[in-house]
């Protein structure tokens, strides 16, 4: 959350002083070190952390508020959730061996 008592919502900027590591961030495209946004931005949903898929469970964002006068530094921790990490299991009784006669063929099924 950012806010200014003596400043309209409309006059904060952040500006994203360090990418993440693990990701990046966007707004209509990538944004750069030291690239800024509104706070309208991030309450319209328009700012979005990418994740680039490693094996990685966290990552920061370092950024700043300011109302053009003073600045804030702040830390976002962002926490990876990591989806479809568990392999396929085998079934018991799973077959490991077919045999087939010479020149003949045999069909692989599913049971």
């Amino acid at each position: 959350m950012v806010s200014d008592l003596d400043t309209r919502d409309d006059d904060l900027r952040i500006q994203l002083k360090k990418c993440p590591q693990y990701g990046h961030i966007e707004l209509h495209g990538l944004i750069q070190e030291g690239d800024m946004f509104t706070l309208e931005d991030l309450q319209s949903y328009k700012v979005r952390y990418q994740h680039d898929d490693s094996e990685t469970l966290e990552d920061i964002v370092i950024f700043s508020a300011t109302d053009g006068f003073n600045t804030a530094d702040g830390v976002l921790r962002v926490q990876i959730i990591p989806v479809n990490v568990k392999p396929p299991e085998l079934q018991a009784g799973l077959k490991s061996r077919l045999e087939c006669p010479e020149g003949g063929y045999i069909v692989i099924t599913t049971e």
